[in-house]
């Protein structure tokens, strides 16, 4: 029956397509999720995708990816910057005798306005953009791999939990048959020998059955942690193997169809193709960081002029036109960043072409692995 139970849950959980979301059929609608049989872990599941260390890190990285991308979007649009400065003036002048002091107030404001940077703000603000999706399926992919990896641990535990209580009762019956053999022992219908050697199986059963509850109780402590609990909470752990439906396909084409078929939902997938796409942007943003760049201004400011024979006098000017800077020369830095860009571009193209292919090993892998799981699960019944 234990045997029955691995096989069955790991066949279920194998096949790609099941991110997380519980229901009572596994790949290509045959077989169990665990959940669907335990349903106590249901609640482990959600309370992972909440307060679990690799969740809190992946939302952590999609609200940084968030803001970043808010960051490149905001150089589309507007900006306003002022300045404020009072400063001690000191002034040798022809027309005066010895030095003159003043102090004097300096303000301005201005806005500026982005018109054509080459298209280098909108690569730059869509970069920004695929880099949040790139977290998102970061963030469905740490919860796929989190729910297969919890689902393995419970199916041990419970594994573990028939164990340990096979091994409890293998232990009492030792214990008994050493009694029993004491008592014929005193009553001279057995030898020493066969005593001592009951005596001993009894203990060896008590060591094993230690042994299991040690390793029991350090499996429940890191399925807690990888669950997101600090402490453990015996009641929403197995504590038997129910009874429950189980039937696979036979044909190895309806579950590489399934596969097949989910292929467009792998989240690893499309974040490497999604990462191409950023690398492409990134490049697209460098090549103009060496060519002239034109503005909107607008803004005003406000200082103190000194007169002749006057104090000195208050002046505010109001400006607005077009603005164009252009980096001349930049010691090498654009060409640096350029080369850097397109080496990037390049590695993730490779990346992506090599998940691609593991993608397809895996299929390979899983199908036959499914195969003979239900091979083996024949067997078993």
């Amino acid at each position: 029956m234990v045997r029955l139970i691995v096989v069955t849950f790991l066949a279920a959980t194998l096949a790609p397509g099941v991110y997380g979301d519980s229901g009572s059929k596994g790949a290509a609608g045959h077989g169990p999720l665990p959940e669907a049989v335990f349903p106590q872990l249901e609640e482990w599941l959600r309370h992972a995708r909440d307060f679990s260390f690799p969740m809190i890190e992946a939302a952590f990285r999609e609200e940084e990816a968030d803001g970043e991308a808010m960051g490149r979007s905001a150089r589309l649009y507007p900006s306003v910057s002022g300045h404020f400065r009072y400063v001690s003036r000191v002034e040798e002048r022809d027309d005066l005798d010895g030095h003159r002091r003043s102090y004097q107030p300096q303000a301005g404001l201005t806005v500026r306005q982005p018109l054509y940077h080459w298209g280098s703000l909108r690569a730059g603000s869509r970069a920004g953009r695929i880099r949040s999706e790139i977290a998102g399926l970061n963030r469905a992919e740490a919860y796929r791999l989190l729910t297969l990896e919890l689902r393995e641990r419970f199916l041990e535990l419970a594994v573990r939990g028939k164990e340990l209580e096979l091994a409890a009762e293998e232990s009492v019956l030792a214990e008994r048959e050493a009694e029993r053999a004491e008592g014929l022992l005193e009553r001279d219908e057995m030898g020493l020998t066969d005593v001592r050697e009951r005596q001993l199986e009894a203990r060896e059963r008590r060591m094993r059955r230690e042994r299991l509850e040690e390793e029991y109780r350090l499996a429940r402590e890191a399925f807690s942690r990888l669950a997101g609990l600090e402490k453990n909470d015996a009641a929403s752990f197995p504590t038997g193997i129910p009874s429950f439906a189980h039937t696979l396909p036979p044909d190895p084409l309806v579950i590489r169809e399934h596969i097949r078929r989910t292929e467009g939902y792998r989240p690893h997938l499309a974040s490497a193709r999604k990462r191409v796409e950023e690398a492409e942007s990134l490049r697209e943003a460098e090549r103009s960081r060496v060519r002239p760049r034109l503005n909107l201004v607008a803004g005003v400011t406000q200082d103190q002029v000194a007169v002749f024979d006057r104090g000195d006098i208050d002046r505010t000017v109001a400006f607005a036109g077009i603005e164009v800077t252009w980096d001349f020369f930049d010691g090498f830095e654009a060409r640096g960043r350029r080369m850097a860009a397109t080496a990037r571009q390049r590695l993730e193209e490779r990346r992506r072409d090599r998940e691609e292919r593991e993608w397809t090993a895996d299929v390979d892998r899983n199908e036959r692995s499914l195969i003979f799981r239900h091979r083996e699960l024949l067997l078993a019944e």
